[in-house]
């Protein structure tokens, strides 16, 4: 009788530990992720909650105490003919820093396939120095470079050539694109290098049983090595959408300072312009809320969508 109780009591505390032993594996995951979501609350979710609340007053860094005005900072700003402008540059950029940002990487990562290894590496190190400049100094260089009187363009292809370019940055025709080129040639050896990562890291079976059934090398491309670029493509598009504004504020405001008449502008420099030039703490507040739910929104729109025609290799 005494046996049966000492096994009775020792089948409890088995259980009991057994039970202790699973609530501590079931809290440690969330343990381990403690710390991050800590960081991202304090650095992000606080600070965009606080931006919120400053979009409802009205007031001046410089000024006096600020005034509650409720949504009338998102009325006005939707009302301004710069922030239209601005919301319509932003999308422009969008646009085409992710053709050269994606599209000419690929076809040019598509080339660089066929050279030997050493021309690739010295390919890959040359478009990749641009990087490692910072878009002051990109934006000082192709300044001189693209002066209408003394710049090194416009001289070699007055000497060589006997034309005379047009002075790119202050035409309202050929501005925006000027510095959306200054920013893709920046930009453009990190797609270049991680397209072409992914290129020659596709399984060379697939590529030989292709060849062997008699595909050509259009149709191995539409059908193997495009769709298995299709992660890394969806990846470079979303990053495209999400900070191409930022990429080009650089150029902006070294180079045209969101002129000639607006025409270079975007979203970024205008709410650099309200939040650092006029003091505008409000206007500018919910400028940037309205621009985090604007791309916000369209960064899950892409994905959900994107998602539907990415392929893995499993």
């Amino acid at each position: 009788m005494l046996a049966q109780e000492m096994r009775q009591v020792n089948r409890e505390h088995e259980n009991v530990r057994r039970q202790a032993l699973r609530q501590r594996r079931s809290v440690a995951p969330y343990l381990f992720l403690l710390p991050g979501v800590i960081l991202v609350i304090v650095w992000v979710y606080y600070p965009f909650l606080q931006t919120f609340w400053l979009s409802l007053f009205h007031g001046n860094l410089v000024g006096g105490p600020a005034r509650f005005v409720g949504l009338q900072n998102y009325r006005l700003m939707l009302q301004l003919p710069e922030f239209q402008q601005a919301l319509q540059n932003t999308v422009i950029y969008i646009f085409g820093i992710s053709v050269c940002a994606v599209i000419i990487p690929l076809c040019i990562a598509l080339l660089l396939v066929k050279v030997s290894p050493l021309m690739q590496r010295i390919y890959q190190g040359f478009l990749f120095l641009p990087v490692m400049l910072a878009p002051i100094v990109v934006s000082i260089i192709w300044f001189w470079l693209l002066n209408p009187v003394q710049g090194v363009c416009s001289q070699l292809l007055s000497h060589l050539l006997g034309w005379n370019i047009p002075d790119l940055l202050n035409d309202p025709t050929t501005a925006i694109w000027t510095i959306i080129g200054i920013t893709s040639w920046q930009m453009f050896g990190v797609s270049l290098s991680l397209i072409f990562a992914v290129i020659i890291g596709i399984n060379r079976q697939y590529l030989d049983a292709a060849r062997i059934d008699g595909a050509s090398e259009w149709q191995i491309f539409c059908y193997i090595t495009l769709p298995l670029l299709t992660p890394l493509l969806s990846f470079l598009l979303l990053y495209t959408v999400l900070f191409a504004g930022q990429w080009a504020f650089g150029p902006i405001n070294v180079l045209t300072q969101g002129g000639p008449g607006n025409t270079t502008t975007n979203i970024y420099y205008l709410l650099y312009q309200f939040g650092f030039v006029f003091f505008n703490t409000g206007e500018a507040s919910a400028l940037a809320v309205m621009l985090f739910l604007v791309l916000g929104s369209g960064a899950i729109i892409e994905v959900y969508m994107l998602d539907r025609k990415v392929h893995y290799d499993n």
